[in-house]
C-alpha cells in the first residue's frame, strides 16, 4: 500500500514483512518534519509494523531542537508500537551521520531504548539489513 502525506512524505507499507519505507520528497521545515513523523507514528500501531525504513536522503539537517523532539517524543513511541528495527539511509555527508549517530547513543543511554537503529548510503543495503534474522 502506497500513500502521500502532503507533497514531502511517501509511504509505503510492506503489511507481509511488517515493514514501512518512508521517502523524504524534500528539504523541510521544522513543522513540516515534525508533521510529517507524527503522521507515521499514528500509521504505525494500525498496521503491526516492527521495521521502518526512512530515506532521508532529500533531507537538510534537521536541527538541534528537531532532533530532541525526535529522541523525547518519537522514540519511546516507537518502543511502544513494538518496533525493533530502523534503518535510515542518508546522503554521504559526515556532519548529518554524526549527528544522528550521536542522537542515536543519547537515546540508548537515556531510555533503555531497544530499537536497533543503523545508518546506510542506499535503500538495498538497508533493506538487506533489516531483512537479516534477528
Amino acid at each position: 500500500m502506497k500513500l502521500q502525506y502532503q507533497d514531502f512524505l511517501s509511504i509505503e507499507i510492506i503489511t507481509e514483512e511488517s515493514l514501512m519505507h518512508i521517502s523524504w520528497l524534500r528539504s523541510l521545515s521544522s513543522a513540516e518534519y515534525r508533521a510529517g513523523l507524527n503522521h507515521m507514528q499514528t500509521l504505525l500501531p494500525v498496521h503491526s509494523i516492527k521495521w521502518v525504513l526512512s530515506d532521508s536522503q532529500k533531507l537538510n539537517n534537521v536541527t538541534i531542537e528537531d532532533q530532541q523532539w525526535l529522541k523525547n517524543e518519537i522514540f519511546p513511541k516507537m518502543i511502544e508500537d513494538g518496533i525493533t528495527k530502523v534503518a535510515r539511509v542518508v546522503k554521504e555527508d559526515i556532519f548529518t551521520y554524526i549527528s544522528f549517530e550521536n542522537l542515536v547513543e543519547t537515546a540508548y543511554n537515556e531510555n533503555a531504548f531497544e530499537v536497533k537503529i543503523a545508518q546506510f548510503s542506499s535503500v538495498s543495503s538497508a533493506l538487506a539489513w533489516l531483512r537479516l534474522p534477528e
